[in-house]
């Protein structure tokens, strides 16, 4: 999508499908080629879509038509484009001796030549690239699957004559920068990387899920995002995949027992027996006669 409504979407056989009610409602777009499409970008209304024999489109009205700028070509698939502004626009993928492939147009994806083409290898390692990120005409990134297993961030700076390479476990799928510094990476086993310095560094993210994920995408705040993967997998994130503050549990005031006075009652005191005093002996006043 390339604003609130409308958006493209590529795939097998050439397919190009365009929606112009944010999605509800989708057009079938003649392609001109037969050849299974894997990535597509816009800036603006230009637009550039690449994939299988190499293949490279590109749109001029919102993808309203798309015109070839150059197909069947023997190799590998074009996996990544970017569309960087109204005449710049790079590819990515891997060249038929195992070397990750970037192309570079500078009138609109109108002309492509062998000179537009640069390789590389991640490192001192053969490998492919899968998706392609760039910021200017000279800085950018592209992401790959190494042959031994590993996965890829390439960086350049000078437009793709030299790169820095940095390596993870298992293959890096999808790049996104809805920000200069601010990006994201998924992958195979659930990967999903943060970077916050335009992609020099990386940081790892919990997933929740060990199904590889081929391609992600962020809102322009960062925060909401999307990442899809296989068996149907989908993952959204709305504060930027950061876990939310663990709750500080607030106490509850303990309540001062109330003492009630438990009244003891008096023991009733025994009465005391006065003793029976001896009977005291008749006294005869006067003698009977």
């Amino acid at each position: 999508f390339f604003d609130a409504t409308q958006g493209v979407a590529v795939g097998e056989q050439g397919l190009i499908l365009r929606t112009t009610d944010g999605g509800t409602g989708w057009q079938g777009v003649t392609s001109g080629v037969k050849d299974g499409l894997r990535a597509v970008s816009f800036s603006g209304v230009n637009g550039i879509s690449a994939g299988d024999s190499q293949d490279i489109l590109y749109s001029t009205d919102s993808g309203s038509s798309w015109q070839i700028g150059q197909s069947g070509f023997f190799g590998p698939p074009l996996l990544g484009a970017h569309m960087l502004s109204s005449t710049v626009a790079f590819v990515g993928g891997q060249n038929s001796i195992f070397q990750a492939l970037l192309g570079a147009s500078t009138d609109g994806c109108a002309t492509w030549n062998e000179d537009d083409f640069h390789a590389f290898l991640f490192g001192n390692s053969e490998g492919g690239g899968t998706d392609l990120f760039f910021f200017d005409q000279n800085t950018g990134l592209m992401s790959g699957a190494v042959f031994d297993g590993r996965g890829a961030i390439a960086r350049t700076t000078d437009a793709g004559v030299s790169w820095s390479t940095l390596f993870f476990d298992q293959a890096i799928q999808g790049l996104n920068f809805p920000q200069p510094t601010s990006g994201f990476a998924v992958g195979a086993g659930g990967r999903i990387s943060h970077s916050t310095d335009g992609g020099i560094t990386w940081t790892d993210q919990a997933s929740g899920t060990s199904a590889n994920l081929n391609d992600v995408s962020f809102a322009s705040d960062a925060l909401r995002g999307i990442a899809v993967g296989d068996s149907g997998t989908i993952l959204w994130t709305a504060n930027g995949g950061e876990p939310g503050p663990t709750p500080t549990p607030t106490p509850t005031p303990s309540a001062t027992p109330t003492v009630t006075p438990i009244s003891t009652p008096r023991p009733t005191p025994t009465p005391r027996v006065r003793p029976t005093p001896p009977p005291r002996p008749t006294t005869l006043s006067r003698l009977l006669h």
